[in-house]
């Protein structure tokens, strides 16, 4: 059934709407852009330097581009393609991080 309703409704990048390319749920610019909005680590410093009782402080994008429109969509269409690929994203950060 999901096929033919892709088929019918093809998926669309959960960053900008456009039609997805390659294997992923992203669109090549938005793929692109994620990659720029990485974070560099300065972001959490400065958290943990205001927030000293947060044990664990991890953000592993910028809010901004594609990122910023994800959680938007999730936060206000319920977008479950775009939670799937942040929450993929956060799990990744995570598990790099060393926590368990």
């Amino acid at each position: 059934m999901s096929r033919l309703l892709d088929l019918l409704y093809p998926p669309v990048c959960p960053g900008c709407g456009e039609l997805p390319t390659g294997d992923g749920p992203l669109c090549e610019r938005c793929r692109i852009g994620l990659e720029g909005l990485r974070s560099d680590g300065s972001f959490e410093e400065l958290l943990r330097v205001r927030m000293p009782d947060f044990g664990l402080v991890v953000t592993p994008f910028e809010y901004a581009g594609p990122v910023r429109a994800m959680l938007l969509r999730v936060k206000h269409d319920g977008d479950r393609r775009a939670a799937s690929c942040l929450a993929g994203e956060l799990a990744q950060v995570l598990a790099e991080s060393g926590v368990e």
